[in-house]
């Protein structure tokens, strides 16, 4: 499995330039009878990218610094064009985790990798479900969302739980331990409406390694 890497554009190249106003995007919902997801991100390989809003419905990179691709369009049926040639499409696909989110595929249905220098689009090999840890709000990513999109909420962080047992453990003694715990709060945007975060857990270590007295 795989995470997206990041991607820095150069934008003196006149294929890219840097967002420096508040930018709309659009939301895309997947069939209501799989599993009516709704993603504001679009993900590639090695960049999360949205659809502005505004015509011609160009992408913007937003894992670093907001960057327009001057060259993209996306049309009505999630079409993408570079330099006015078909450059794929935008679907929901399972991703490595099993979740239905929102991805630029090439016309071979392989996942999109953009160019660092050229931002020019080309097909990998990998499917989205070779990828995990795959985003979906784009209210996390981008620099300038128009007022009252997003709402800034607290998130748990959840510490990481180490249980020790030690003693004598006969045949028809059993011990179950249940701990759960929120341990600070990080701020991040979300968009509004958001459902409330879910507590669960991090990460568990058990030691049942017991020494004699």
């Amino acid at each position: 499995m795989r995470s997206i890497s990041t991607i820095a554009i150069m934008t003196f190249f006149l294929v890219a330039t840097q967002a420096t106003a508040q930018t709309a995007w659009d939301q895309f919902t997947d069939d209501p009878n799989i599993s009516g997801s709704i993603c504001g991100i679009v993900n590639a390989e090695n960049a999360q990218l949205v659809v502005l809003s505004d015509p011609p419905a160009r992408l913007m990179i937003v894992t670093e610094s907001d960057t327009v691709l001057e060259d993209t369009r996306v049309d009505a049926d999630n079409n993408v064009f570079f330099d006015n040639q078909p450059a794929g499409f935008i679907e929901f696909f399972d991703d490595g985790d099993g979740f239905r989110t929102l991805w630029w595929v090439a016309l071979n249905g392989r996942v999109v990798t953009i160019d660092p220098f050229t931002a020019v689009p080309s097909a990998t090999e990998d499917t989205p479900a070779r990828f995990t840890g795959v985003r979906c709000d784009a209210c996390e990513f981008v620099d300038l969302p128009p007022d009252g999109v997003c709402d800034a909420v607290d998130q748990p962080v959840i510490p990481i739980i180490e249980i020790n047992f030690c003693g004598t453990m006969g045949d028809e003694m059993a011990m179950s331990v249940l701990f759960f715990g929120v341990h600070g709060l990080r701020r991040i945007r979300k968009r509004r409406p958001h459902r409330q975060p879910t507590i669960g857990f991090r990460h568990l270590t058990v030691d049942s390694t017991c020494l004699d007295d």
